[in-house]
C-alpha cells in the first residue's frame, strides 16, 4: 500500500523536473540582486567607502557571487521533487562548465583587461565554491 502512495506522489510531481534549471537561474539572479543591493546600501549608510573604492569594486562582487552560487544550488535542490542532492550536483556541474567557459573567454579574448579577467576568475571560483557548499549543506 505504501508503494502505491509513493509512486502516485512521484508521478504527480513530474512537472517539477523541467523547472529545476529555471528555479536555479532564478535563485541565482534573486540572490545576486539581493546581496548586491544589501551590500551597496550598507556602504551608503555607513559612509566609509567611496563608489570607486576597493570595497565596491572587489569585495561586493565577490560576496554577491557567493550569494548567487548559494541561490543557484538552493533553487535547484528545493525545486527537484526527489533526488535533491543529485539535482543540485548536476546543476553545479553545469555551473562549473559555464564558469570555466567564461574564465577562458575572459583570459583569451582581447576585449578584457587583466583586471577584468581576474575579476571574472574570482567570481567564477567564488560562485562555484558557494554552490558546492550549498549542495553539501542541503538537507532534504
Amino acid at each position: 500500500m505504501e508503494e502505491k502512495a509513493m509512486s502516485a506522489k512521484w508521478s504527480d510531481d513530474w512537472w517539477r523536473w523541467p523547472l529545476v534549471p529555471v528555479a536555479a537561474v532564478a535563485g541565482l539572479i534573486a540572490a545576486w540582486i539581493a546581496a548586491t543591493a544589501f551590500l551597496w546600501l550598507q556602504t551608503k549608510f555607513t559612509g566609509g567607502f567611496s563608489a570607486d573604492g576597493w570595497y565596491l569594486l572587489y569585495i561586493v562582487p565577490a560576496l554577491a557571487s557567493a550569494a548567487a552560487g548559494y541561490g543557484f544550488s538552493m533553487g535547484a535542490c528545493m525545486t527537484a521533487p526527489r533526488g535533491q542532492k543529485f539535482a543540485g550536483t548536476a546543476m553545479v556541474t553545469l555551473l562549473v562548465i559555464v564558469g570555466l567557459l567564461s574564465t577562458a573567454i575572459a583570459w583569451n579574448s582581447g576585449n578584457y583587461s587583466v583586471g577584468q579577467a581576474i575579476q571574472t576568475t574570482v567570481a567564477a571560483v567564488v560562485t562555484v565554491a558557494a554552490a558546492i557548499a550549498a549542495v553539501v549543506a542541503f538537507e532534504p
